[in-house]
């Protein structure tokens, strides 16, 4: 007889499920210490490792807002353009209502020569505002020192305003000026 007892049953089935339930949790911190693990190296210029790593996630880890933007970066910096946007391109399908998503996709443009693709990219972004999205759009086109396009969003949010004092302090930080006044 293999469990003469009740308590040795008892036991045995305690074992095996803790050992079961030790698995997922070893995979989860595993993956989260995947995910430092490919910053750290995105942030020590490791790139090659990075995508290494990044690549191995689940696909929805990836398209996190706290992950997406170092993979792309450390695709970029491979020169591995088509990549980055291709994922870009993935992660706007899956979260259209992430806008830095479409301005990051711009950005892959740009960096890949294509200012074409990107200044279409950007006034699609531009046309397809709405007026809660107007500065959040607006602060990742100046974070990307965008500022043409960051007084475009700007202007654009006056008009879904119906408003033309609507955003006129934002849109003045965004215009470089070298610290003068307009007057």
């Amino acid at each position: 007889m293999l469990f003469p007892d009740l308590r040795q049953l008892r036991f045995a089935f305690l074992i095996l499920l803790s050992v079961g339930l030790s698995v997922p949790l070893h995979a989860q911190q595993e993956e989260g210490g995947d995910i430092a693990l490919a910053r750290e190296y995105v942030r020590k210029g490791e790139n090659e490792k990075a995508v290494f790593l990044f690549g191995r996630l689940r696909v929805d880890e990836q398209m996190a807002p706290n992950v997406l933007p170092d993979y792309v970066s450390a695709l970029q910096a491979l020169k591995r353009h088509k990549d980055a946007e291709k994922l870009m391109k993935k992660a706007v399908r899956q979260q259209p209502k992430e806008v830095s998503y479409s301005v990051l996709l711009g950005g892959i443009y740009t960096a890949s020569g294509d200012e074409a693709a990107a200044n279409k990219q950007y006034e699609k972004v531009i046309s397809q505002l709405t007026s809660e999205q107007v500065v959040p759009v607006a602060t990742e086109f100046m974070k990307r020192k965008l500022s043409e396009w960051a007084e475009k969003t700007y202007l654009r949010g006056r008009q879904l305003a119906g408003n033309e004092t609507e955003f006129a302090p934002s849109s003045f930080s965004c215009t470089p000026r070298a610290g003068k006044m307009p007057p």
